[in-house]
């Protein structure tokens, strides 16, 4: 396994990453750093520029067999950081607030590994994804026809997440994160004079009107119902610019909206577009305009590959927690788990109760977590390389 040496490299490494974060698709120089440190472990081949700055590292078994992929994120948030330790940020308001520098420090760790020991049979496939924190990287990812050199069979990754306890396992059998979008509203209604407004045709009235819609349209009196849904209000603008003389024409709405399932968030959506048109017309406003952006699908375990991520969990003396009911956050590694042939699984490892959360400006990756990571990666790797029944 991974000795003092190596795990004081992967520390320096992450810490690395965390001084110089790029935001999403704009990972030019991550994409290079992990390229330059995985090339001192032998891969038998790195595939590079995948769906922008994604990238991956191939290790072949001594035998014919299946594909294992696991998958890392590598992007950075538009989030100045409020920390003093030596390796901060040093890009102004762009830091590491999800922990992806950590995450790719575990999996170029389990490349270490696999430099040292090839699998027996079949492949494994380190899989560094871009712009998971805007939900279309993984997408691009899979999209992209350098991706059919993967075409997994298992697919795998995880999250750092606050915990109970240091180092516990999470993850859930079925539904683990919701499918999520973000719905802008652009309405646009007729400019007055400031002492004349009822010459106009302010929007106001129809912006209100839609943000109660939205929320009483939403469905999160019961966390753990399969037709679960929830309205967040992020954004809300009414006239573009302070024209103290003019009552404005224009107002702008971001929603985000999720579901565990996809055809619920789908009905909800039209729920919403629907009473907008309705609306618009009631108010007599000129126009409206939706559109969508940071979409992504729910993410579905399988059984079977839990089974496996727990049986590593104990192997390694790990709490393991199934969780009651999906994350809320939303995460796109369900686009790359729908392409594996048999199966995948995405969980959680546990920081503990005390640290920062998650996006947080105090947030730093705990580096304790990332041993217990790549022990994790290696023994979901024994096991599925020495039993493909699963």
């Amino acid at each position: 396994m991974i000795n003092v040496s190596q795990l004081d490299e992967l520390i320096r490494f992450r810490r690395d990453l965390h001084q110089n974060p790029e935001l999403s698709r704009e990972e030019k120089h991550t994409h290079d750093k992990i390229c330059d440190f995985l090339s001192r472990f032998s891969p038998d081949k790195m595939i590079t520029h995948i769906g922008g700055y994604g990238l991956a590292a191939i290790y072949n078994g001594k035998a014919p067999g299946p594909t294992l992929a696991f998958r890392a994120d590598i992007d950075a948030l538009p989030i100045h950081e409020e920390s003093r330790f030596p390796h901060a940020s040093q890009v102004e308001n762009v830091s590491h607030k999800c922990g992806h520098d950590g995450h790719t420090a575990i999996l170029a760790g389990l490349g270490t590994i696999l430099h040292e020991s090839r699998p027996e049979k079949g492949r494994v496939v380190l899989m560094f994804q871009p712009a998971e924190e805007t939900l279309d990287g993984a997408r691009q990812y899979v999209s992209d026809p350098k991706f059919k050199e993967i075409e997994p069979d298992y697919v795998f990754g995880l999250h750092n997440w606050r915990s109970d306890r240091e180092n516990q396992v999470m993850l859930r059998t079925g539904q683990m994160s919701p499918a999520v979008t973000t719905m802008l509203i652009d309405l646009k209604g007729t400019s007055a004079h400031a002492s004349r407004p009822e010459s106009g045709i302010c929007p106001y009235n129809a912006a209100v009107k839609i943000v109660a819609k939205a929320y009483e349209l939403q469905n999160n009196s019961d966390g753990h119902a399969d037709d679960f849904s929830m309205t967040t209000l992020v954004h809300f603008v009414l006239g573009k610019n302070p024209g103290y003389g003019t009552a404005p024409d224009d107002a702008h709405i971001a929603m985000t909206l999720r579901a565990y399932k996809d055809s619920v968030l789908k009905e909800l959506t039209r729920g919403i577009e629907a009473y907008i048109a309705t609306v618009s017309a009631q108010e007599k406003l000129q126009h409206h305009h939706i559109a969508y952006t940071d979409e992504t699908i729910a993410c579905t375990n399988d059984d079977a590959c839990c089974r496996i991520i727990e049986n590593a969990a104990r192997e390694n003396n790990l709490d393991v927690q199934y969780m009651e009911t999906p994350m809320r956050g939303g995460e796109d590694v369900g686009y790359i788990i729908n392409t594996s042939r048999q199966g995948g699984a995405y969980f959680h490892l546990g920081s503990g109760p005390d640290q920062p959360d998650l996006h947080e400006p105090a947030y730093d990756f705990p580096d304790g977590l990332i041993e217990p990571g790549i022990r994790m990666y290696h023994s979901i790797v024994n096991q599925i390389l020495n039993s493909i029944d699963c």
